[in-house]
């Protein structure tokens, strides 16, 4: 009986120090779990300020793209327009010239006319090439 006695006490020992650790356990597992909530919130911080970070990166990098997309696309409209500024100009001079050499070679035509047209001067055209 004393054995079963000392067994039964043994067994009574180590029920109650289980439960006197539960409490503890159960501390500990609330202080692990509000400590594991802290850092998914913290983490969960760090990671919107990335991405906040990452946005205004894009931002910053679109907008500086449209303002070189821009100035290209003002300068490309300026070469453009000296371009065809140069073409007219170039235009402009080729037409005076072609004008300047027709008027030469109409004063050299009807000078050349003068000098070969009088009373005595009959031009003779050949049969074949009389209409």
């Amino acid at each position: 009986m004393l054995k079963r006695n000392m067994l039964l006490i043994a067994l009574f020992s180590g029920a109650l120090s289980l439960m006197a650790c539960s409490p503890q356990t159960q501390e500990h597992a609330d202080a692990a779990v509000d400590s594991a909530g802290d850092d998914i919130a913290n983490t969960a911080d760090a990671a919107g300020d990335a991405v906040v970070d990452a946005g205004q990166t894009t931002v910053d990098g679109v907008q500086t793209a449209g303002e070189v997309a821009t100035d290209a696309v003002a300068d490309t409209g300026d070469a453009i327009a000296d371009g065809t500024n140069q073409v007219v100009a170039n235009t402009a001079d080729a037409v005076a010239n072609g004008a300047n050499h027709i008027e030469n070679g109409a004063a050299n035509v009807a000078a050349d006319a003068d000098n070969h047209v009088g009373a005595d001067h009959v031009e003779v055209v050949s049969e074949d090439q009389q209409y």
